[in-house]
C-alpha cells in the first residue's frame, strides 16, 4: 500500500504539468491502457520483489489517471455549476473508494483474491471504453498562445498550500484505517464486520452534492 500511493503521490506533481500542455485524451486512454495491463498482470506476481514492483507502476497509473480526470471534468462542467458538478465527481470517486473495499474485503473472506484481480480487470476494460467514449475538450493556451510551461517550479504554488495541508489532514486518518483495516479484521477473525465498514460508510457523501448546492 506504501509504494502505491508513494508512486501516485510522486507522479502527481509531473502528470499536472502533463495535462496542462498534452492532449488529455491522449494521456487518459494511454493511462487507462497501462492501468489495464498491469492490473491484469497482478495474479502472475509470485515474489514481494515483483509485487512491489507492480505496485508501484499501479501507482503510477492511478496518479496520471486521478490528475487527468480530475483535470477533465473541471472542463467539462459548465461554470455556473462547477461547484456541484465537482460534488458529483467527488462522489462517485468516493463511492468507488467504499464499495471496491466493501467487494474486496468480502472476496477476501473466501480467498478469492485471482478473482478478486480478475474484476479489477474487467472494471479497468470498462474504463478504457468510456475513455474513448468521452468528449475532451482541448488543452487551454495562454493569452498569448503558448501552452504551460513544464520544470520543477512550475510544480509548487504557496496559493495552493492551505487547501493541500487540509485535504493531507482530512484523509490521513482515512488512509490508516483502509491500509490496515483488512489485516487487523483477518488477525481478530472479523472480516465479515470489516466490510461493514466500507457499506456503512457509503452512505455519508450522497448528500453532498445537494447540500453544496443549498449552501450557495
Amino acid at each position: 500500500m506504501t509504494c502505491f500511493l508513494a508512486a501516485a503521490i510522486v507522479i502527481r506533481p509531473f502528470a499536472g504539468q502533463w495535462v496542462g500542455k498534452y492532449s488529455n485524451k491522449k494521456i487518459l486512454v494511454l493511462s487507462s491502457l497501462a492501468f489495464l495491463v498491469i492490473t491484469a498482470l497482478y495474479p502472475a506476481c509470485h515474489s514481494i520483489e515483483s509485487l512491489l514492483f507492480i505496485r508501484v507502476l499501479h501507482g503510477i497509473t492511478f496518479g496520471v489517471i486521478t490528475t487527468v480526470k480530475g483535470t477533465i471534468s473541471a472542463r467539462l462542467i459548465p461554470a455556473s455549476r462547477r461547484g456541484e458538478g465537482i460534488s458529483f465527481f467527488s462522489l462517485a470517486m468516493g463511492l468507488a473508494m467504499v464499495v471496491g473495499p466493501w467487494i474486496g474485503l468480502n472476496m477476501a473472506r473466501w480467498n478469492a483474491f485471482t478473482a478478486a484481480f480478475w474484476l479489477c480487470t474487467a472494471v479497468a476494460v470498462l474504463g478504457i471504453v468510456l475513455s474513448l467514449i468521452v468528449t475532451v475538450p482541448p488543452v487551454i493556451r495562454h493569452a498569448d498562445g503558448s501552452r504551460p510551461s513544464l520544470g520543477v517550479a512550475a510544480m509548487f504554488d504557496r496559493a495552493a498550500l492551505p487547501f493541500a495541508l487540509v485535504t493531507f489532514f482530512i484523509t490521513f486518518s482515512y488512509a490508516g484505517v483502509s491500509a490496515f483495516l483488512a489485516l487487523y479484521a483477518r488477525e481478530l477473525d472479523l472480516m465479515a464486520a470489516a466490510s461493514n465498514f466500507s457499506a456503512v460508510l457509503r452512505y455519508f457523501p450522497d448528500d453532498m452534492p445537494y447540500l453544496h448546492r443549498e449552501c450557495l
